[in-house]
């Protein structure tokens, strides 16, 4: 039987791609213990299943079901494929319309055609938002709290300051006076970026100044 292995991670800071290379081996060896023909594989690396922004992959993946180009979806955990019941309910309607096979390495079968195994999948897609919701409002106290202290809330190092954001860094404070005033004095940001990168002056990051980085600096 043809199917698609579906594969995901939310978070790939150094993108090497790990995390799906994992899931994917795993989904292929569940493939070949149950004699399933892997048709296609669909990745979508460094993007939330929670934050509802565009999956490409996992869009295409919906299409070759319809397509009728795969008769099943391998996938290492429900929440691979969903964290958002919305998106949830489309896979279950979809399923069923098609007659979709569903297995997981984590989870084993979910079958969609029946309402018991349609009842256990909504329940896994319930508990999955419930700990996005849940991490959503203790990330928010979280940054609340730390706001209320005055403490630095993480991130890469802001332009200005040592890591951990509390010291100012005094040669690019000097650049950050240097180009507020050449704005007040009507300069464009990209002249002043142009001038700070043939100066050899880079971001916290150490890439070149554009127009955008040093708006969003200032």
């Amino acid at each position: 039987m043809p199917v698609a292995i579906y594969a995901r991670i939310s978070d790939d800071k150094e993108g090497k791609e790990a995390g799906v290379d994992r899931q994917v081996a795993d989904c292929r060896a569940l493939a070949k213990r149950l004699g399933w023909e892997v048709a296609g594989v669909f990745v979508d690396n460094d993007i939330s299943a929670a934050s509802g922004k565009l999956r490409p992959q996992y869009r295409a993946l919906l299409d070759a079901i319809r397509a009728g180009e795969v008769r099943g979806v391998l996938a290492w955990h429900t929440d691979r494929l969903h964290r958002r019941t919305v998106e949830l309910e489309e896979f279950v309607n979809l399923a069923e319309a098609h007659n979709l096979a569903v297995q997981t390495c984590g989870t084993g079968e979910i079958d969609l055609s029946t309402p018991a195994g349609r009842m256990f999948a909504r329940t896994l897609g319930n508990l999955a938002q419930y700990e996005v919701e849940n991490g959503r409002d203790r990330m928010r106290r979280k940054r609340q709290a730390m706001a209320e202290e005055g403490a630095y809330r993480g991130g890469p190092r802001p332009y200005g300051y040592n890591k951990g954001g509390m010291k100012v860094r005094p040669k690019e404070a000097a650049v950050i006076r240097e180009a507020t005033t050449a704005v007040l004095a009507g300069r464009t940001l990209a002249g002043i970026a142009r001038d700070l990168n043939e100066r050899g002056e880079r971001t916290s990051g150490g890439r070149e100044w554009n127009y955008g980085r040093l708006k969003e600096m200032l």
